[in-house]
């Protein structure tokens, strides 16, 4: 329930000139909520809510749930998740292969502090 408070709270239309009317904007995130799984966040964040977005041009976005539950797992082999989720082995693996990466300053161990 708290999760659907959450969600809801995000809906608002934006008031702004270029824009859809505020109660077709609350109707459309409503709708895509339910049958076409986008958040209120992505469909303010895409700015779906101007005059002449439709349908059509929606789908072609990148939803965060398709992200999350299909492109990850096909993209990402599990073989090399302790590499990708290691700061001081991504650091270590791709700086000596000559790719640009962050620099390191120093790590800091939850037991034993830095």
């Amino acid at each position: 329930m708290n999760r659907i408070k959450r969600i809801l709270g995000h809906v608002r239309a934006t008031r702004q000139p270029g824009f859809k009317p505020a109660w077709r904007q609350v109707a459309e995130m409503l709708f895509y909520l339910i049958f076409w799984p986008l958040s209120p966040i992505e469909y303010r964040a895409y700015r779906f809510g101007r005059k002449g977005i439709g349908p059509k041009k929606m789908r072609s976005y990148l939803r965060i749930r398709h992200a999350e539950r299909v492109l990850r797992p096909r993209l990402n082999d599990r073989e090399w998740a302790p590499l990708l989720e290691n700061k001081l082995f991504f650091n270590s693996y791709y700086s000596q292969r000559g790719l640009p990466v962050a620099k390191v300053f120093g790590m800091f161990h939850p037991l034993f502090g830095s």
